[in-house]
């Protein structure tokens, strides 16, 4: 239902806004003020209630719209969040995040509270209880990091992410009374933390930009979609061509319960309800949003809607007093559920009729040339059948083995054309594939999984005749389980196989190689339905003697794979007397393998023992350059601060020069001129120190965080605990302990 709802209240910035970075705080403890980040990096605060004010060092009121004061930072701000950080003070305060560094500022006192240096960098703050943590704090999320900061500075967690984190906002996801953590991540990831414990894990299909916490949570990605989940169960999720800005649960249409608001970039303001997603009202405005907020703006004890758009324009809505949804929603449900009705009838209609009118004149001109196709050439067969097959191919293409689709027709009818609708699948999530040959009843599609998860595949085959005009759509589904892209080194058909098939097929293995071990209480039967579930293979594996063929109470398995993206080998060997080895040089790998399992079979603690040389000697390297690049980047500091005090130094002597020797006034402009591009050329060593520093601190965070995936439950937790003990203290021997045995 579209219209156009007037806005309570208006007003414009005078400065174009930044996606995400709007907030508003009461920094009075009373009033509130929109807190807005421009183009330039400059702050814009809003404050219709304080019509004067006294400049500081910092914030300056503007002179032509008094209702609006800046704040100039010498840094590139990420992001900003205003919230009461202290529990004895009504006053909010302003959280600015950068690059390198976080500040905590009291507007109204124009004090510091806590000045920090981040070394992941700040992507998003979030202000809240956590935990157990009996005060308020102040998240930040970056690259690879997570850190909670208290009113004094002081650090309540740090948590490696393994992920740059894109957004965050504190829920009860499991009604215990205490807020967990939800990150969305720039590769797609969405992670829900209790503390320092992973409680879940799910992957979209594409950058998170925006979370919500409406009771359950709503996302919304890059690449549209915008989506509710219920604990671990997503209820829904909807795409669009266009971007979603930011999300949020408001009661807009006076229903007496919240509503999911989802801002876009083309300037549209859809209203849903929360639980099915199906669109209750619309807004459309000249510009994109950039942030939708919910305070009481204009004091008289209300809650509003404020909207932000990128030219500065904010809006205000207030909750409508009579049920703007229960006005001719049903009828306009009914209307445009009979027309899309109409609508396919007369389309169908459409097509009998064309398909009539070609047969008669077929007829009638006897065309000769079509005499091998049936006379019906507009209808073909009505027990016409496709036929899906879905299977690895390494046999034909070694150098690039990948998925193959096959789909055929079971007669002489042709496939024209292939749509296949897969997201994340592929690049716009869409793959229209024409055969070569002109008549073709079989075709066969190379496909290849970028993640390991599942994927839903919708097949749509336009099916006919060589000289029809017109098709018959055939629509099918498939799934392709979450490790497709492994395959037999050998090709193996027919019926399903036993164990000792495939442990016959496995080459050996020492224990010395990468590999993980641990030990499971589970019969061999349960763990064949796990690999026939999650594995693309010819053959099912059936837990039974190949000579007598009944099944086996303990049994062992070697099951020997090719890892079609990388071309590595892999082996998992289970033995019958519960130890299980995991063969693989992908640390990656290996943890997806676990989680996998464990959540297969229920097992919610589980320690393993992880061998990979390679991977701790890469540890012990990156630890040791890391220490020679925080040492190189303290020195380039202070030579920095030595220049500029002999810069500093020589402005001074210059000054007097200019009026007492002129000679000393050349010698000195030269010096200054030497200093400078001095302090040009440290600046470029030290932007390239950084950046090697930032990306050795990622490698490290990803590595550890692999290494705490290899253990699942307490163990997990327990290894990522003594993970950040031991970075903190720079112990290299305990972390290389840590990782593969998971105890100190």
């Amino acid at each position: 239902m579209k219209g156009t709802v007037k806005p309570v209240f208006s007003f414009n910035l005078s400065h174009k806004t930044v996606e995400k970075k709007v907030c508003i705080g009461k920094y009075d403890g009373t009033h509130s003020c929109l807190t807005a980040v421009t183009n330039s990096d400059k702050v814009v605060i809003h404050s219709p209630h304080r019509r004067s004010g006294i400049a500081n060092s910092r914030v300056s009121w503007s002179n032509v719209h008094h209702d609006i004061a800046s704040l100039t930072l010498s840094q590139q701000i990420t992001a900003i969040e205003c919230g009461k950080l202290n529990p004895s003070d009504e006053k909010e305060v302003l959280i600015i995040g950068s690059p390198t560094h976080i500040l905590a500022y009291n507007i109204e006192e124009n004090m510091d509270l806590f000045y920090k240096e981040i070394p992941e960098g700040i992507q998003t703050l979030c202000i809240g209880f956590i935990g157990m943590v009996q005060v308020p704090v102040v998240v930040t999320a970056g690259q690879g990091g997570l850190r909670a900061f208290d009113s004094t500075g002081t650090e309540h967690l740090w948590l490696i992410t393994g992920c740059n984190c894109l957004t965050l906002v504190l829920f009860d996801v499991d009604k215990d009374g205490h807020n967990e953590i939800l990150i969305g991540s720039q590769d797609s990831m969405i992670k829900i933390y209790k503390q320092d414990t992973l409680l879940y894990e799910f992957t979209e299909n594409g950058m998170i930009v925006d979370l919500m916490r409406p009771g359950h949570f709503a996302y919304a990605s890059d690449n549209g979609t915008v989506g509710v989940y219920e604990k671990n169960l997503r209820l829904w999720r909807i795409k669009s061509k266009h971007k979603p800005t930011s999300v949020i649960d408001y009661d807009f249409l006076g229903m007496g319960t919240s509503q999911l608001l989802t801002g876009w970039d083309n300037g549209k303001m859809d209203i849903r309800d929360i639980s099915t997603g199906s669109v209750l009202f619309k807004i459309y405005l000249s510009v994109g949003i950039t942030k939708l907020l919910k305070s009481d703006y204009r004091g008289i004890g209300k809650i509003d809607l404020i909207c932000c758009t990128v030219d500065g324009e904010v809006r205000g809505y207030t909750t409508s007093k009579i049920n703007i949804a229960a006005i001719n929603v049903m009828e306009q449900e009914q209307i445009t559920e009979l027309f899309n009705i109409k609508h396919a009838l007369m389309l169908e209609l459409q097509h009998y009729e064309s398909n009539l009118k070609y047969n008669m004149a077929s007829k009638s001109q006897q065309m000769e040339e079509f005499s091998d196709t049936p006379s019906d050439i507009g209808v073909i067969p009505a027990n016409t059948r496709l036929q899906i097959g879905i299977a690895t191919d390494i046999e034909n293409n070694k150098s690039s083995p990948s998925i193959e689709i096959s789909i055929c027709t079971n007669n002489s009818t042709i496939i024209r054309a292939v749509i296949i609708f897969a997201e994340g699948l592929f690049s716009g999530e869409t793959l229209i594939v024409h055969p070569h040959k002109v008549n073709v009843s079989k075709l066969s599609i190379p496909v290849k999984a970028p993640k390991d998860i599942q994927y839903d595949i919708h097949i749509k085959a336009l099916i006919g005749f060589a000289n029809s005009q017109q098709f018959h759509v055939f629509e099918l589904t498939r799934q392709l389980p979450k490790f497709a892209m492994y395959a037999l080194p050998k090709t193996v058909t027919g019926s399903p196989k036993s164990t000792e098939f495939f442990s016959t097929l496995a080459k050996h293995r020492s224990s010395g190689e990468n590999c993980v071990e641990f030990h499971i209480d589970e019969r061999i039967q349960r763990i064949c339905i796990w690999i026939n579930q999650n594995f693309l293979l010819p053959a099912d594996i059936e837990a039974q003697s190949a000579t007598s063929g009944k099944e086996t109470r303990g049994g062992s398995l070697k099951l020997q794979l090719i890892a079609l993206r990388k071309l590595t080998d892999i082996c998992m060997e289970f033995n019958e007397n519960g130890n299980v080895i995991l063969h693989t040089p992908e640390l990656e790998m290996a943890g997806n393998f676990i989680k996998s399992l464990s959540e297969f079979l229920d097992i919610n603690n589980l320690k393993t023992v992880a061998k990979f040389p390679e991977i701790t000697k890469q540890l012990k390297e990156l630890f040791e350059k890391l220490n020679g690049l925080q040492e190189t980047q303290q020195k380039l500091l202070v030579e920095q601060n030595e220049k500029i005090a002999a810069i500093k130094n020589l402005s001074v002597r210059l000054t007097d020069a200019r009026i007492h020797d002129h000679k000393l006034l050349v010698k000195y402009s030269n010096d200054l001129m030497t200093l400078h591009e001095d302090l040009l050329t440290n600046f470029v060593i030290r932007l390239k120190n950084a950046n090697e520093l930032q990306l050795a601190i990622k490698t490290i965070n990803e590595l550890l965080q692999h290494g705490a995936k290899l253990r699942i439950g307490k163990s997990a937790a327990l290894v990522m605990k003594h993970f950040k003990e031991a970075v903190k203290n720079n112990n290299i021997e305990t972390i290389v302990k840590l990782f593969e045995t998971g105890d100190i």
